[in-house]
């Protein structure tokens, strides 16, 4: 029990006349008190918007332990000797991975996988740890080799009396496409904790490096903190990036698409250094082109995931009205927290698309295709991103 005779040891919170000033914008301005509880210290939380978190564990008011961890929002504190103090901790274990939820049978937008609290707050912190401790690296400095294509053979109209000489310009071999490197421009866009709730879905590196493309419904509570994490390799638990803001003239609801801007702690502009932002065309695929899918669906756990298919058909929403424009249909399977990531030629490595949601042509029955929202349709978001700033 507290009681308002309790001396105040130190105030946390994000305005400047606080003892432990965190200028974040999850933590209100006056956000928690650290008081004298006799011969101990009580956290006591002042009806904050975000919450205060014990050990991962949501309070009101606790006795304090030593190295106990306080989180104020998505930020964490460390108490010790009788004091509390910004503290970054290396994580011990990877988060373990996150179920599945039930696939829908109607068409509709893949929903954001949903995390228990206990595996968010282990991945907020390798994400707030990360943010804290880790000096944004330089820009990789590497350049693609251009292919040059071989020059066309004279063809003679007469019968040709010698064997044809050998073929002086060699033809290019076909293009490995290095899928490591573009794995690390798909990222992991969590909402850590939003009314209560939290989720996740994937997103692309986008322009210059600044810029996320993902789907609406992966953010459509604005409001709230995001944060945006990625993979150093593809066998790796992501790592913390930055946070996110929506841009809003770069929402567009029926066509479930948005562009985020990355920002640093104090809600400053920054970019995703050492990641190659992926090109958005304008161009098609046909049918049966192969494809691959990338991002984080929660039946694969934390780490990235790719899914093979191919380009199955067109689909309209003409039926339910939820979305506007077309989609591509895909036999690569998906999942809740695969929104907004990437679809890619298999061939090719190009961009192809949004993984947007799930169609409902099985009548019921059987398998389910999934939806892609083709690239051209992103272009004037991030047109509008561009000129945000």
């Amino acid at each position: 029990m507290t009681t308002n005779s309790e001396p105040v040891i130190q105030t946390v919170g994000r305005a400047s006349d606080n003892d432990v000033v965190v200028p974040h914008a999850s933590v209100s301005a006056h956000h928690a008190e650290l008081r004298q509880a006799g011969t101990a210290h009580r956290i006591v939380d002042l009806s904050s918007t975000n919450g205060t978190f014990v050990n991962g564990t949501r309070i009101q008011a606790q006795i304090l332990n030593d190295e106990d961890t306080v989180h104020l929002g998505p930020i964490a504190l460390e108490y010790s000797n009788g004091r509390l103090q910004i503290q970054v901790h290396e994580p011990t274990e990877p988060p373990p991975p996150t179920p599945a939820p039930p696939v829908p049978q109607s068409p509709q937008p893949a929903p954001a996988a949903e995390i228990s609290r206990k595996s968010l707050t282990v991945l907020v912190g390798l994400a707030v740890a990360a943010a804290i401790a880790v000096a944004v690296v330089a820009a990789n400095n590497g350049s693609e080799a251009e292919n040059q294509p071989p020059s066309t053979p004279t063809t003679s109209l007469t019968a040709p009396t010698t064997t044809e000489a050998p073929r002086t310009t060699p033809v290019p071999e076909p293009m490995e496409v290095d899928w490591e490197q573009i794995a690390r421009s798909v990222v992991l866009v969590a909402v850590p904790d939003c009314g209560g709730d939290a989720w996740m879905g994937s997103g692309t590196i986008v322009l210059d490096g600044g810029h996320v493309l993902t789907n609406h419904h992966v953010v459509d509570s604005p409001w709230c903190e995001i944060l945006v994490l990625g993979v150093e390799s593809i066998k790796d638990t992501p790592v913390f990036i930055a946070y996110a803001e929506v841009i809003p003239s770069a929402l567009d609801q029926g066509l479930d698409l948005a562009v985020l801007r990355l920002v640093d702690g104090n809600g400053r502009p920054t970019k995703a250094f050492g990641r190659t932002p992926v090109e958005i065309h304008r161009g098609e695929i046909g049918l049966g082109t192969p494809m691959k899918l990338l991002g984080f669906p929660g039946m694969g756990g934390v780490r990235i995931s790719m899914t093979p298919g191919e380009q199955s058909g067109w689909w309209e929403d003409e039926e339910f009205d939820i979305w506007s424009g077309k989609f591509y249909k895909t036999s690569a399977k998906m999942g809740p927290g695969i929104s907004g990531g990437a679809a890619f030629e298999a061939e090719t490595g190009e961009f192809v698309g949004v993984p947007t949601g799930r169609g409902d042509d099985s009548g019921g029955e059987g398998d389910i295709l999934g939806l892609v929202r083709p690239g051209r349709y992103a272009l004037p978001l991030l047109d509008a991103a561009e000129r945000a700033g």
